[in-house]
């Protein structure tokens, strides 16, 4: 959600780049780890950015194919997926080189760290291509004048603000923490002694609803600039969509 503000008031190669920063950096600190609570972290920032490349290129798509095209170049755009189960499997052999000593499984290859340093390598040269055409199409938009340059002429503090109304942090915050707070306990219900009627799973479950009722109302009504325009949460289609997902 906040990766969707970013690229429409920064723009889709800053916030393409930024997403590719975090998953680089997830990558190199499962390259160093040496326990669960560094590799959890770096898993954090690598699904961030994961997720995020995905999301970033296929706003891209979106905004550069035509409707009838569309489902095609999303199929197309995720058909590399298709080779990664059948080469995982030999790829992760090949880094480990697992070799049988006296009866004993030893690593003889380069190492299960090398293979995040390697695609911690590889990850941002492969993304340079696609942030130079982002970059190419987003300077071609200046110049065509629908991209207009803005003199801002704030001081840092002005900034802030600004930022904090064009990014709409109260809805923004309003809208996470529901989601959180009501997706959370679906997961971890089955962990309380009282499942479902546990106290906590239940205040969760209420406190998200108030705090998705408060984000819908916080749009219709204290918003300067919308996260989401109100219109849209009333719209079947809209809203269909995404209790489907």
């Amino acid at each position: 959600l906040p990766l969707a503000k970013l690229i429409d008031i920064w723009g889709r190669p800053q916030g393409y780049m930024v997403m590719v920063g975090c998953l680089t950096l997830g990558l190199i600190m499962m390259a160093a780890c040496n326990g669960v609570e560094l590799y959890a972290a770096a898993q954090v920032f690598y699904w961030i950015g994961q997720n995020g490349m995905d999301y970033v290129v296929s706003v891209f798509v979106a905004d550069t194919s035509h409707l009838k095209n569309r489902g095609l170049m999303f199929a197309f755009l995720a058909s590399p997926y298709i080779i990664t189960s059948w080469v995982t499997g030999p790829l992760a052999t090949a880094y480990l080189g697992i070799e049988m000593v006296d009866g004993v499984p030893v690593i003889a290859g380069i190492g299960w760290g090398w293979a995040y340093g390697s695609f911690a390598i590889i990850t941002p040269i492969i993304a340079l291509p696609l942030f130079a055409l982002f970059q190419y199409n987003y300077k071609k938009a200046e110049k065509a004048g629908l991209m207009p340059v803005r003199e801002s002429n704030r001081t840092f503090i002005q900034s802030v603000k600004h930022y904090l109304v064009e990014f709409d942090a109260f809805g923004l915050l309003l809208v996470i923490a529901g989601l959180a707070l009501f997706l959370l306990p679906f997961n971890i219900y089955s962990y309380q002694p009282d499942g479902f009627a546990s106290p906590m799973i239940i205040c969760m479950i209420v406190f998200g609803v108030l705090f998705l009722i408060g984000f819908a109302c916080w749009e219709r009504f204290g918003a300067t600039v919308t996260f989401i325009p109100f219109h849209l949460l009333k719209d079947r289609t809209v809203m269909g969509a995404n209790l489907m997902a």
